[in-house]
């Protein structure tokens, strides 16, 4: 599970790079929410417990969206859609509007199970 210094780290490489936006997989935030780290808010969560034996108390899973906090004001709205799916929209300057996705893709087929 992606903890407070886990989202330092990629806030702090995401400022490095410059990105406005960025997503990120396999958060493994138990439910959803916003959280803030470094110069980024963070959207999204979802993650499911695991069903294995022996690690029932680890979570896998979920989508993030981190928004640079220039940007955070900017922000009309979130969707999240069960761990697969986080979206945020934000207000251009021209009145637009700009939805920026991130799709959980899980790489082993059937890997999450609803």
């Amino acid at each position: 599970m992606l903890g407070e210094s886990d989202l330092l780290i990629m806030a702090t490489d995401a400022a490095n790079e410059q990105l406005a936006l960025c997503g990120i997989q396999e958060c493994g935030w138990e439910g959803e929410g916003r959280r803030e780290a470094g110069d980024y808010v963070w959207y999204g969560g979802g993650a499911l417990q695991s069903t294995e034996p022996g690690h029932r108390n680890r979570y896998y899973g979920g989508a993030t969206v981190g928004v640079h906090k220039s940007l955070d004001a900017a922000v009309i709205k979130t969707v999240h859609k069960g761990g697969r799916v986080q979206l945020v929209m934000i207000r251009g300057a021209r009145g637009k509007r700009l939805v920026f996705g991130n799709p959980y893709t899980p790489l082993r087929k059937g890997r999450v199970k609803r």
